[in-house]
């Protein structure tokens, strides 16, 4: 339970970007201050520790192994569809521009928006984004939507080259593993595949268009984007629980593709955040292109998996962010879009700041799911600092919040260290500054250290670190630096190895025309606070801010997504007053939050000197 006595009433100071977000609470401490561990940044950090885990095997273990890999298989085939499928890979992968019909598939790729390395595959790991992007998306034709394929024609290969690849990786048996544990990677940290998938098929002595079909019906896939026809895919993308609301939220407009111009209004209206965890219900207030119905939302999802085992440390880091909102009151919405969201405006702050810690932890999260979800997501990162020797000793607490939440993150940071701990096992570590030669040449050995990063030991510790940030939560009390308990926390609260502050494509349109395009883009922003707590001791720390607009609302003007280094950028010469508008927590202004509204739009935002009327 929360103890509301024990939420304090944050009073927000400035934003942080850069280096000061992701240092933040190790800056306050040698400062001299008393801090407050909020559930935002606990679950950031956890995230930062998780994610240079996965980060470090996907760079130094799977990117040589892949290269490998898809430089053995092309050896094997014989089908040409079959070796341009393979070929392109390893060129992407490579780095290369490649030769003949696979340098026309990498031109396409290369020039596919999707296709724009980002999260940390911006940091020198291009070719591993590129080639395995292309080896989740690429899909074997057996029903495939060909309107909805359009833009993503050079993904597509006819079924003819399937059978070739799927003998080749009968044959060897090394080829096989290798592929398995790919999917197996992604299976374990993304969540399970949401189309068939090669390795659905390779136990199958016959694969027809009626196998997969059967298949596809036998496991309820896809999930996500229904219209796309029934196809196979190599690694196959993954299903998330968030993407396959979207998609429902997607259907309440016509139900058939329309070339037709979708109003960007009624767009916003229907696919936002509070839609997405409230779902809606239309009460006759009709929404141009918009069909009538109830749509539920993902706490309505969440509800019914609660108290399920999960597999996937997505799915786990994401139910342990629903515990801190599972038992909120949830007020009738009396028509779809009201001009102030009565499900977060009659909450009182502390439950308003679990929305806001819910929201911002999920876009932060979806970072981690960027090379295989089917949502395309942006973020920003920048390193760490260096610190001065001597800090004075003073308190550290941690917010009242469910003890289910700390549970559930110990269980997902286990879950990643154990993955990564199994892949370098088998596979060892690349330790060479550069990449292996494109000739394959490369053999991958076990190596006796661990994995670049202390946070292998650290994660083996989880149930400790979060056993005793429970007990603090629940009881009030505080800890001092530099205590002995204090070093049993240390390793997760000491510093945020990664940026906090992130941008996701939550929602993309397009029409032919691209003066049409437009992004729905969520976006966190680190800000500093102030508080007193239960025993009246003086607090400092950091909270995530969840952050919703149109790009072009946001940076006035804009038809693209916003990138990271424009989100940093635009984020350096903002203030709190600039997001009052698009921001869940309280605080940000004495005037009354007006949050997922459209009168947003028809104000003239000014951020950071920028003003501008956002087009319609």
């Amino acid at each position: 339970m929360i103890v509301p006595q024990q939420i304090p009433d944050l009073r927000l100071r400035g934003l942080l970007v850069d280096e000061r977000a992701a240092t933040l609470v190790d800056d306050l401490l040698w400062q001299g201050k008393n801090v407050l561990l909020t559930p935002t940044w606990i679950a950031q950090a956890q995230k930062a520790d998780s994610q240079s885990m996965l980060m470090a095997v996907e760079r130094d273990t799977l990117w040589p192994m892949a290269r490998q890999l898809m430089a053995d298989l092309l050896s094997a085939l014989t089908d040409d569809q079959a070796r341009i499928w393979a070929g392109t890979a390893l060129a992407l992968l490579n780095e290369e521009e490649g030769a003949g019909a696979v340098a026309e598939r990498v031109d396409k790729v290369l020039k596919d928006p999707a296709s724009t390395p980002r999260g940390h595959y911006e940091e020198g790991m291009h070719g591993y984004f590129r080639g395995l992007q292309f080896l989740f998306k690429s899909v074997f034709d057996v029903e495939l939507n060909q309107t909805w394929s359009r833009p993503i024609s050079h993904f597509v290969f006819p079924w003819s080259a399937l059978g070739a690849i799927l003998e080749a990786l009968r044959a060897r048996p090394d080829l096989r593993q290798r592929w398995e544990d790919l999917h197996h990677f992604y299976t374990v940290a993304t969540g399970e595949p949401d189309c068939v998938s090669i390795c659905h098929l390779l136990d199958l002595p016959q694969v027809r268009p009626e196998t997969v079909f059967a298949l596809a019906k036998e496991l309820g896939l896809p999930k996500i984007n229904g219209k796309m026809g029934i196809v196979v895919q190599g690694l196959a993308e993954r299903f998330t629980r968030h993407g396959v609301v979207f998609e429902h939220l997607k259907e309440t407009f016509l139900p058939d593709v329309t070339p037709t111009p979708i109003p960007r209004e009624s767009v916003y209206a229907v696919v936002n955040m509070h839609s997405l965890l409230y779902g809606f219900e239309h009460h006759g207030r009709r929404i141009p292109m918009l069909r009538d119905g109830k749509v539920g939302g993902l706490l309505e999802a969440l509800a019914s998996v609660r108290h399920q085992p999960v597999t996937s440390f997505f799915d786990q880091f994401l139910m342990a962010q629903y515990e801190l909102v599972a038992d909120l009151p949830v007020p009738e919405v009396a028509a779809l879009v009201p001009s102030l969201d009565p499900a977060v405006e009659q909450l009182p702050p502390s439950l308003r700041r679990r929305l806001n810690a819910f929201a911002a932890n999920l876009t932060s999260l979806l970072e981690l799911s960027i090379v295989s979800a089917k949502q395309p997501m942006k973020a920003v990162v920048v390193g760490i600092g260096l610190r001065s020797p001597r800090p004075p000793r003073k308190r550290v607490y941690v917010e009242a919040v469910p003890s289910a939440f700390f549970e559930r993150l110990s269980q997902a940071g286990q879950t990643a260290a154990e993955l990564c701990q199994r892949i370098t096992g088998k596979y060892g570590t690349y330790l060479e500054d550069r990449l292996p030669p494109p000739d394959g040449s490369l053999t991958l050995v076990p190596t006796p250290r661990p994995l670049s990063h202390r946070d292998m030991a650290d994660a083996s510790r989880g149930p400790a670190i979060y056993d005793l940030l429970a007990d603090l939560s629940e009881g009030g009390r505080f800890i001092l630096r530099g205590s002995p308990e204090w070093y049993t926390i240390d390793s997760l609260v000491a510093t945020l190895a990664r940026n906090v502050n992130v941008t996701a494509d939550a929602y993309r349109y397009w029409d032919l025309d691209r003066n049409e395009q437009y992004f729905l883009q969520w976006c966190t922003a680190m800000a500093s606070f102030k508080a007193r707590v239960a025993d009246g001791a003086r607090v400092q720390g950091g909270e995530l801010l969840f952050v919703e607009g149109w790009n072009d609302v946001i940076v006035p003007g804009r038809r693209e997504p916003l990138t990271n280094s424009v989100w940093r950028d635009v984020l350096g010469r903002m203030t709190l007053e600039d997001l009052k508008d698009w921001a869940i927590a309280p605080g940000l202004s004495t005037r009354r939050l007006r949050l997922f509204s459209l009168r947003s739009l028809r104000r003239k935002p000014v951020l950071g000197g920028l003003s501008q009327t956002p087009k319609r």
